[in-house]
């Protein structure tokens, strides 16, 4: 990723919708029985997204956040969350990135990652899955 001074881009509303890939080891065990997305996802200064609008508008399915990286799963939080987080949201559609591509830039500390796993949304799957014993 680029060593730009990024802040925040104030064009991207605060309902906006982020997806994140989850690597597998990101997906840990949880309560009831179910996993749970660890802070671990959440730790980047540079955390890569896609912006559901931009693939909306580009006319792509929201699987085309999984191409090419077919044993992850997909979450979302939101601009929103981000800025209540002290972080900003910013394009980064240039190539070689995806043409919906963006970053959550800023420190991710503990209660930040934290509050990102609590709040973030399932995708793909569409809920948490079941425990592995």
């Amino acid at each position: 990723m680029a060593d730009l001074p990024f802040t925040n881009d104030p064009s991207i509303a605060d309902n906006e919708v982020l997806l994140r890939r989850l690597q597998p080891d990101w997906i840990v065990p949880g309560g009831y029985g179910r996993m749970r997305i660890a802070s671990a996802a959440f730790k980047h200064e540079q955390l890569s997204i896609l912006l559901y609008s931009l693939l909306r508008s580009q006319g792509r399915p929201v699987q085309d956040a999984l191409v090419g990286h077919s044993d992850n799963s997909l979450c979302s939080i939101t601009a929103g969350l981000s800025r209540d987080l002290g972080q900003g949201v910013v394009y980064e559609v240039d190539p070689p990135n995806d043409s919906a591509h963006g970053l959550v830039v800023g420190k991710k500390k503990g209660a930040v990652a934290n509050r990102f796993a609590r709040e973030a949304v399932w995708v793909i799957p569409s809920e948490a899955p079941p425990s592995v014993s």
